[in-house]
């Protein structure tokens, strides 16, 4: 009998608890960066007789640098931003980052004033890498520009920050109309170009804005 009103009252006591952790509501959804590689890049080159036809060397053009295509295709590119800690670059350490495996159509990311991804959750930012081309200039030597695209968003429809702008990053490569370049070495220095240009796009987000001076405020 003691035995059975212990239980009982054990029961009870059980009951008359407040819910427990697990039992609490469930938490708000993780923040969210999104992030989107670009087309497969192209070639540009400015010469003293000739250039500025958009891939020259992709289409072997006489005169324009054969090159690889294969180093920085799409399909590598999201390989590459996965590998990154870019929610950290950017300032958002707290965010979650997915990487799409396809690019998006110039005209999507250029028109769509709201979110690129649909049923994200509130505390949500994205990151277009727009444009990725190889350029050669007789004067100024080579470099890889890069066009990046950020957004980041609140509870609103509209974005709360906006900023995009290009990077340019010298690259050491030899060149030639003749032959392509050796494969190896061209892929590992597209790649590393291409990572420094997220990791200084990243210090510009980050930069204090300028005042109407120009200079950077404190």
């Amino acid at each position: 009998m003691i035995r059975t009103l212990c239980l009982v009252a054990a029961a009870a006591l059980c009951a008359s608890r407040p819910a427990t952790a697990q039992e609490a509501a469930p938490a708000a959804p993780a923040c969210e960066l999104h992030v989107w590689p670009a087309d497969d890049f192209h070639t540009v080159y400015y010469g003293w007789a000739h250039g500025g036809t958009i891939d020259g060397g992709l289409k072997q053009r006489t005169g324009y640098a054969r090159v690889w295509t294969d180093p920085l295709e799409t399909r590598r590119q999201a390989e590459i931003l996965t590998a990154q800690p870019v929610p950290a670059l950017l300032g958002l350490p707290d965010y979650r980052m997915v990487v799409h495996p396809q690019r998006l159509p110039s005209q999507v990311i250029r028109s769509t004033p709201g979110r690129l991804a649909p049923g994200t959750p509130a505390c949500y930012a994205e990151l277009v890498v727009d444009t990725v081309v190889l350029q050669h200039n007789v004067l100024h030597g080579k470099g890889l520009n890069v066009i990046y695209r950020f957004r980041k968003f609140g509870t609103g429809p509209a974005p709360e920050r906006t900023f995009g702008t290009f990077v340019v990053q010298p690259v050491n490569l030899v060149l030639s109309d003749k032959e392509l370049p050796e494969p190896t070495a061209f892929a590992a220095e597209m790649e590393r170009a291409y990572v420094a240009t997220i990791v200084e796009f990243a210090t510009r987000l980050q930069a204090p804005p300028k005042k109407a001076n120009g200079k950077r405020k404190p």
